[in-house]
């Protein structure tokens, strides 16, 4: 799925007041946030946002995991995708790309840079779309699951608990396994083998 079922719009709403409050742990976070646009989206859980003024020449870059949360991750050339990876990072994606949000950042940089081409550290925080932060939209949907403190968070834990039982995202066990994708990466295949089968 790619829209939040109405169960879910419904506790979204119910409790959007109640979260600007606790999810970051302060009243203040939500007012604190910068403007950015999201320009990227890696993994389920990561954005990379930008800044919206581009007046000055380019805008600077953050790239930001999601506290709280953790997402399948995608594949790479000695790993598979985790089951549903790449659903979550297409729900995300197609909710925030190139739409304005804000930002809090809550942890500093890690001192790795975001990817192997370089690009800015990841750092880690909380990024508000349409008034409520990320965390909400995408454990909603159930997409990612809680991890650490967000376990018992008042806001997030409920949400995450009626995700689970309505078997919504990575909770969707039965159809866990056909949502891996089969890649093949280049250079990694039999070329001899290939022009034996088909030459």
């Amino acid at each position: 799925h790619t829209s939040l079922e109405p169960l879910s719009q419904r506790r979204l709403r119910t409790l959007s007041t109640k979260s600007m409050v606790e999810a970051n742990g302060t009243s203040t976070a939500a007012a604190r946030a910068l403007p950015a646009i999201v320009k990227a989206v890696p993994s389920g859980d990561t954005v990379l946002v930008m800044g919206a003024d581009s007046s000055r020449g380019p805008p600077p870059e953050k790239l930001i995991s999601l506290t709280g949360i953790t997402a399948p991750r995608l594949a790479n050339r000695s790993t598979d995708d985790s089951p549903w990876a790449w659903a979550s990072r297409d729900f995300l994606r197609r909710l925030v790309i190139g739409k304005p949000v804000t930002f809090v950042i809550e942890a500093p940089a890690s001192t790795v840079p975001g990817g192997p081409t370089g690009g800015p550290p990841r750092e880690f925080g909380t990024v508000y779309f349409e008034g409520l932060p990320l965390q909400q939209h995408i454990v909603a949907a159930g997409w990612a699951r809680l991890k650490g403190v967000a376990l018992q968070d008042e806001v997030l834990a409920p949400i995450e608990a009626a995700s689970k039982e309505e078997g919504r995202g990575v909770w969707n066990e039965a159809s866990a396994a056909s949502s891996v994708r089969s890649i093949k990466w280049a250079g990694s295949f039999d070329a001899a083998g290939l022009v034996a089968a088909f030459g």
